[in-house]
């Protein structure tokens, strides 16, 4: 049997996770495909009626991130209500995840009768037409009321010279500075 050919968004995926691993091995490696919303209703048994209940789908990122950030100095509150002279300190959970969006090009068009190229681009990927867009937003929407930061990257951000810049942006959310 012949190996199955990765989708253009797959090798996106792949040239990402490669940089990453290069430029942040001080930093942790991303979870990939993370259901983020399953993990907020609870895995397990019922899960897609418990996501259904909530008003959320059954949604995944490509890559996310899960740490918990540098220590903040907080308020010591006493249960009687006095405030002493002190504070404790807190870690926050912070939450980013990245999704990459394949097919935001289109492919080029072929006319069907002389199979040769007309110079236009059909329509993109999923990603682009218009219910596809709308379910992305109602996903970043969601995952922005659960307390996630989301990143969106193009074919043009994994490009020589913008992913650094992508890297960069995302070792500085992960570290929560």
């Amino acid at each position: 049997m012949g190996s199955k050919k990765k989708s253009a968004k797959s090798k996106l995926e792949e040239r990402f996770a490669q940089a990453w691993a290069e430029q942040c091995p001080d930093l942790p490696q991303p979870a990939r495909e993370y259901r983020f919303a399953a993990r907020y209703v609870g895995q397990g048994t019922g899960v897609r009626q418990r996501l259904k209940d909530a008003g959320l789908r059954d949604w995944r990122f490509d890559f996310a991130w899960v740490v918990y950030g540098p220590p903040e100095r907080v308020p010591y509150i006493r249960f009687d209500g006095a405030v002493p002279n002190v504070s404790a300190s807190r870690r926050r959970l912070i939450k980013v995840a990245l999704e990459i969006e394949g097919g935001t090009w289109g492919k080029i068009v072929v006319c069907p009768h002389c199979h040769r190229s007309t110079g236009k681009r059909g329509a993109g990927g999923r990603h682009t037409r218009g219910g596809g867009f709308a379910g992305d937003v109602d996903k970043y929407n969601s995952a922005n009321d659960l307390g996630w930061t989301v990143y969106r990257a193009t074919s043009e951000h994994l490009k020589p010279g913008h992913i650094d810049e992508l890297i960069a942006r995302l070792r500085r959310a992960i570290k929560g500075c």
